[in-house]
């Protein structure tokens, strides 16, 4: 879900991020309006999509990709800004921080990493399950920067 909650995006093995949006579809007389969704743009990239997640300042969108890496775009233009690599097996599910400086990524390597979002550096890699891991997810609020 984008920050706005005006829309949000989805990933597939189609190599497309797709960006959609919410729109009032007007009813026909005598009928109601409903909510309904328009695809708006698309970004291509080189694998499989596994997961999107948008980061909470909405200037950030990371999309985990069937090569093990996470690359993140910014969500104006669509531009790369920088990629994360370290996991052995695809990552399954991520998330990043209220303050939009962290992510933390969780993968079929059975591993969790966490992430800064300034330079893409590894900051803590914990061997976290004896299977997979399938849902990575912050604390909401719990990491503030000091600025």
């Amino acid at each position: 879900m984008r920050h706005d909650t005006r829309g949000f995006a989805t990933g597939s093995a189609d190599k497309l991020v797709k960006f959609w949006e919410f729109v009032l579809v007007e009813g026909n007389v005598g009928e109601k309006s409903r909510i309904g969704v328009k695809h708006v743009k698309s970004l291509q990239m080189t694998e499989d999509v596994l997961s999107v997640c948008y980061s909470k300042n909405g200037k950030l969108l990371a999309a985990s990709l069937l090569d093990c890496t996470v690359k993140v775009f910014f969500t104006d233009t669509l531009k790369f800004y920088i990629s994360l690599y370290g996991h052995k097996l695809p990552v399954t599910s991520m998330d990043i921080s209220t303050d939009s400086t962290l992510i933390v990524t969780g993968s079929a390597d059975k591993n969790i990493k966490i992430w800064g979002l300034d330079f893409g550096d590894c900051h803590k890699s914990i061997f976290a399950h004896d299977e997979a891991v399938m849902k990575v997810a912050f604390v909401p609020k719990t990491h503030q920067s000091s600025q």
